[in-house]
């Protein structure tokens, strides 16, 4: 077996799951807010992200039932053109998530320079 290359890194995700283990919140359903955000419509955002309009919205329904709280206000589409954006709600839950995931991936990366498991293997050796 081959020596170890470059050093090595741990990575996590999270996600919040209701009781009933229902995906409320993730790093995917965080990049469809963070679309529909950019882009200003659940089709555009669907697109953007080569997924049908259905699942994204069927995802964002379910997010906003197991939520209890609407995070996106929708305008009707047709041919004067339709539109979502985030609500107050939406918006801190993006922001909050957000400082989540940073504080979790610096907490994750301390606990693993403090394991026996940490290398720090120089390139090249």
């Amino acid at each position: 077996m081959g020596e170890p290359r470059g050093k090595f890194a741990i990575r996590s995700k999270i996600w919040l799951e209701n009781d009933r283990g229902g995906v409320v919140l993730g790093p995917g359903r965080m990049r469809m807010l963070a679309a529909i955000e950019e882009h200003g419509s659940l089709n555009a955002a669907a697109k953007a992200m080569s997924m049908s309009f259905r699942a994204l919205w069927a995802r964002m329904e379910s997010t906003e039932k197991r939520m209890g709280e609407k995070l996106l206000v929708r305008s009707a589409g047709g041919s004067h053109g339709g539109g979502s954006e985030l609500t107050e709600a939406g918006k801190a839950l993006v922001r909050d998530f957000r400082e989540l995931e940073k504080k979790a991936e610096k907490a994750v990366s301390e606990l693993f320079k403090a394991s026996p498991l940490y290398r720090d293997v120089p390139d090249g050796e």
